[in-house]
């Protein structure tokens, strides 16, 4: 049952690598489009400085409420994306403070020495976007993987000890008893290494989901500034029919072509007398009072 541990370590090992990839192109998309932007801004000071009578600049508003527009919508990217970075660390930095505990309280058992000078800041629940960095992440991830080798390890030695007990009963020792034992003990530990597994496996499985959605916005986001900053094109009136989508028009109801007010409120009061006289002739439910006892 413990040959698939190793591959378990590895599959988790490599997972983790594929966030960190797509967390390195976050971090790069994000420098690329702080550049884009200062440019953005320092374009329109250049010429808001420039053509400074008040018809330019009320012309350079719009500019500036493209800049202005980029730029919230990149904030609100990256606190999200900070929040991200701060919670994946509170998951492992959690779940490392649990696997300690576990292995300081069953230290006569486990004999596995924990390092309680390492050098990771601890979790703030109250600083929500506080970004602790890549390498601190990597780091308690790494001591976590490292912990579960060592159970791993310690699992197969009890496992071993199992067999080999096992083989001295065919001799005729009465230990059933302790083989037993051993092996009820051995099985809780498994059961508990199985259990760290499956919560830095479900740690993976959401923040996969969460970062390929914010490098997906990422990316979308720059494409669209991109697609504003390489457009040479001045707009006029004969842009604004070019956008009219012809077929939606046979979805909309023709308006009358009269303007006169008088003909429209006449329509207006015939069909709401109409509606009342419907609702008359529906037939209404009667209530009786009340009868006094």
């Amino acid at each position: 049952m413990t040959e698939d541990y190793p591959y378990k370590v590895e599959q988790l090992e490599k997972n983790f690598q594929n966030i960190l990839v797509l967390n390195k192109d976050i971090d790069n998309i994000k420098e690329v489009m702080d550049k884009k932007l200062k440019s953005l801004k320092d374009v329109h000071s250049l010429m808001s400085k420039c053509n400074n009578k008040q018809v330019f600049l009320f012309s350079l508003d719009s500019f500036y409420f493209q800049y202005k527009s980029f730029a919230m919508e990149l904030e609100h990217l990256n606190k999200f994306d900070n929040t991200f970075k701060n919670r994946t660390y509170c998951d492992y930095y959690k779940l490392y403070k649990l696997m300690v505990k576990y292995i300081n309280d069953h230290n006569d058992d486990l004999k596995i020495q924990t390092d309680s000078q390492v050098n990771i800041p601890v979790y703030k629940d109250l600083e929500p976007f506080y970004d602790y960095g890549t390498d601190n992440t990597v780091e308690v991830h790494n001591i976590i993987m490292t912990y579960i080798k060592k159970i791993h390890n310690v699992i197969d030695e009890k496992s071993k000890l199992v067999a080999e007990y096992t083989s001295k009963s065919h001799l005729g020792y009465s230990i059933s008893n302790f083989v037993n034992t051993l092996t009820h003990e051995n099985n809780i530990l498994k059961g508990q290494l199985d259990l760290y597994i499956n919560y830095i496996t479900f740690f993976h499985l959401s923040q996969q989901k969460q970062i390929k959605r914010l490098h997906s916005n990422y990316k979308d986001f720059d494409k669209e500034v991109e697609l504003n900053l390489s457009s040479d094109h001045a707009f006029n009136f004969n842009d604004l029919l070019d956008t009219i989508d012809t077929p939606c028009k046979k979805n909309i109801k023709s308006i009358p072509a009269t303007t006169d007010i008088d003909v429209i409120q006449t329509q207006v009061i015939a069909e709401s007398m109409n509606e009342m006289k419907q609702l008359e002739s529906e037939e209404i439910p009667s209530f009786s009072g009340i009868s006094s006892s």
